[in-house]
């Protein structure tokens, strides 16, 4: 699986916020751009406890959820002025999921099987492409390899799209909140007013429609 790379376009079904969070983020952004340093320290004040979360939702560890926190905002500062997010909030949480799989692969690669993060990437063994395959081609050196890894990414991820544009409202956000954000069952239970038996059905259900839906658009596992 392409983990941590891959950006669906619906994550800002779950996301997105009111107009005015929008303006605050453009204003924010111009921090970036204008190379002011505040800009870091507003990121913080308005989407420190969102990114804190994401990153403690992999890697269960306080100390390295802080440390991915300040690389985020680090990250952020030198992706931008080249960048400007439609949605920085989107922006800075797929910063910090990217950095928080990076800690948890490098703490757990003696380790798997543990945690809440294994579970679900054992969910997805069956339905998405291994992360094998990824890391092979990474490590060749050849250009071909790398086009060949580009065009791959951009078919899942238009794949992926257009699947969870296919969903029901609850579906969609069941597959993003746990996939994206690595929710726990109990998690999603709770803050969608859901029973776990129910939730654990229709995550079983979209699994195996996403792995007919990416055959049939020619994705093989």
């Amino acid at each position: 699986m392409y983990q941590g790379i891959i950006v669906f376009r619906y994550i800002n079904f779950v996301l997105e916020g009111d107009l005015t969070k929008h303006l605050e983020d453009k204003e924010i952004i111009e921090l970036y751009w204008s190379r002011d340093s505040s800009a870091i320290t507003v990121s913080a004040e308005h989407y420190g406890n969102y990114c804190r979360q994401i990153a403690w939702n992999i890697l269960q560890n306080h100390e390295d959820c802080e440390e991915c926190i300040n690389e985020t905002w680090f990250r952020a500062w030198n992706a931008m002025p080249d960048a400007r997010p439609n949605s920085l909030k989107s922006f800075l949480g797929a910063i910090t999921r990217r950095l928080s799989l990076d800690y948890y692969r490098k703490s757990h690669a003696e380790k798997r099987g543990r945690g809440e993060i294994s579970a679900i990437y054992d969910e997805l063994q069956t339905c998405i492409p291994d992360s094998a395959a990824a890391a092979a081609s990474k490590n060749s050196k050849g250009s071909d390899n790398n086009v060949e890894r580009h065009l791959e990414h951009l078919a899942l991820t238009a794949a992926l799209n257009s699947f969870l544009s296919q969903l029901d409202s609850t579906s969609r956000i069941l597959f993003i909140r746990r996939y994206w954000y690595s929710d726990s069952i109990r998690e999603l239970a709770q803050n969608l007013h859901l029973n776990e038996n129910r939730i654990k059905s229709t995550l079983f259900r979209t699994r195996k429609k996403l792995k007919k839906h990416l055959e049939k658009e020619g994705i093989v596992l």
